[in-house]
């Protein structure tokens, strides 16, 4: 009877052994198939946007193609294809329109499943642009009635914070909120004043966190910077110059948003002067879009634009962000903001060089050692003590505490930062 049993256990074991064989030999088949399908899209779309394209073009090509992929492959393999094109394609870094058109276009296949879109957004990837898409293309829509945005504020308070299925970090929670400042443009029909105080609801927490900077930051983008057709219906009426906006027809999405800065006249004090305190300073942050393009790009533009305020921490606010921008202005190009970091008075240039590497990371947790080689450059001036506790601070909000893409990314950092990023900062 044991040896029956025993050879009845030995064949039942092989039979097990076959199984698992063969299902790891399917699994791998599976994987190795999916590989050399992106592969094969990567290829395609990189012939068919590179061919004597400038960079701007190429990125049009790329935000025009990839998200019509997500008809027949998922989300995750349509931000695969867009790392791969940008390992191809080391001009192209700005990828938060892209993230913006993937999310959207997932959403579009089941809008019940909204917020799972969301959890499958990627960390650290395309400055978040995906998390931004999922929200406006759940929310955006005319505008809605008091009742009915009354009704919608406990859900708005909730949306950015910890749930099941989604455990954001500080970034990805910072950059939601900012989505709802675009987001309260829409709900509220442009009036900016409402929106404002959508904001100061959803945006101050019981528990004393406060994310209206990011909230109201989101509000003043929405208004200077429109992107898609309903954006600009949505802000005509807020253009101050209105009568140089026909011309501008002939154009679509980004070149008809930087031909409406024309809109503005090279300034828009007039227009953030009727808001106060807080709101009346991220406005004026956010018109550096319509502010004299090549003034802004030289270190006497940058210090001049900023000027409007003597409070050190707004100051801070208005380099930060002006810094930030400026990086997107020259396209992730590291050398041009080398120079212009160079050319500021010493507390100013710890910022900029500070910044500058911060901001890889926010664009993409892979440009780490990018954002390393800033540091070590601001070495040379005596500035990289700023720049590295900049990184450590980014350590803390763009990972979460033991996780391996943490300590992968103080692996790249050097002592005496390196031990204090991986005890937390």
């Amino acid at each position: 009877m044991f040896k029956i049993l025993n050879r009845k256990s030995i064949v039942l074991l092989f039979f097990l052994i076959l199984i698992a064989v063969g299902t790891v030999f399917f699994i791998r088949n599976i994987v190795q198939q999916n590989a050399g399908m992106i592969e094969a899209y990567v290829a395609s779309i990189l012939e068919k946007c590179s061919t004597g394209a400038s960079s701007g073009e190429r990125r049009i090509c790329y935000e025009a193609q990839v998200p019509k992929l997500l008809d027949t492959i998922s989300l995750k393999d349509a931000f695969r294809i867009t790392e791969l094109i940008q390992e191809q394609d080391t001009d192209y870094l700005w990828c938060h329109n892209m993230g913006h058109q993937i999310s959207e276009r997932e959403y579009a296949k089941d809008p019940a499943q909204w917020k799972s879109v969301m959890n499958q957004c990627p960390v650290g990837t395309c400055s978040n642009g995906c998390i931004h898409g999922a929200i406006q293309a759940h929310f955006r829509a005319a505008s809605v009635s008091g009742a009915q945005l009354e009704n919608l504020i406990p859900d708005l308070q909730n949306l950015c914070e910890e749930r099941e299925g989604w455990n954001p970090t500080g970034l990805e929670q910072a950059s939601c909120y900012h989505e709802l400042g675009h987001l309260s443009v829409y709900l509220t029909g442009s009036d900016i004043h409402k929106s404002a105080e959508i904001c100061n609801r959803v945006g101050i927490k019981d528990d004393g966190r406060n994310f209206l900077q990011t909230c109201n930051e989101g509000i003043f983008m929405q208004v200077f910077e429109p992107r898609d057709p309903e954006d600009f219906a949505l802000v005509y009426n807020l253009i101050p110059q209105k009568e140089v906006l026909s011309s501008c027809e002939q154009f679509e999405g980004e070149e008809k948003g930087a031909c409406w800065e024309r809109g503005w006249g090279g300034n828009a004090s007039s227009f953030c002067e009727q808001f106060v305190g807080e709101m009346e300073s991220a406005c004026i942050r956010e018109s550096w879009v319509v502010y004299d393009k090549e003034k802004i790009k030289t270190p006497e533009g940058v210090i001049e634009f900023c000027s409007y305020s003597q409070d050190p921490s707004e100051k801070r606010k208005c380099y930060n962000g002006l810094f930030y921008s400026l990086m997107s202005l020259f396209e992730f190009d590291e050398e041009r903001m080398k120079k212009l970091c160079t050319g500021l008075p010493e507390d100013v240039m710890s910022q900029c060089f500070a910044n500058t590497a911060s901001r890889m990371i926010e664009t993409d947790k892979d440009l780490v050692a990018r954002s390393i080689a800033v540091c070590e450059y601001a070495r040379n001036f005596g500035v990289e003590e700023q720049c590295y506790l900049e990184l450590l601070y980014y350590s803390d909000f763009s990972f979460h505490p033991g996780s391996k893409e943490l300590e992968q990314y103080c692996s790249h950092i050097p002592e005496p930062w390196n031990t204090k990023c991986i005890n937390g900062g």
